[in-house]
């Protein structure tokens, strides 16, 4: 299975896809994030489907390297900084 969502709620150990690829709790997915500030991909090795809801699902984040990790949060203190 394959597919594209946005990704929103994002944090250091899961985050929000809203997209219309339908997926079961429990389920194990790779996952890769595109930054939009041009930044490389963030490559995440494994994440379980928490939880789904009609065009949205929930992950935790299961299996991430040590930089990945870094690089992810990174990104998400950019964002929950306030401008």
């Amino acid at each position: 299975m394959a597919g594209d969502g946005d990704l929103t709620d994002l944090s250091p150990g899961g985050c929000r896809i809203l997209s219309p690829v339908s997926v079961l709790p429990g389920a194990e997915v790779e996952l890769c994030i595109f930054p939009g500030d041009d930044a490389n991909p963030i490559l995440i090795d494994a994440a379980t489907v928490r939880w789904c809801l009609p065009n949205a699902f929930g992950l935790s984040f299961t299996k991430i390297r040590g930089p990945v990790q870094r690089q992810l949060t990174d990104v998400w203190r950019k964002l929950a900084t306030p401008v």
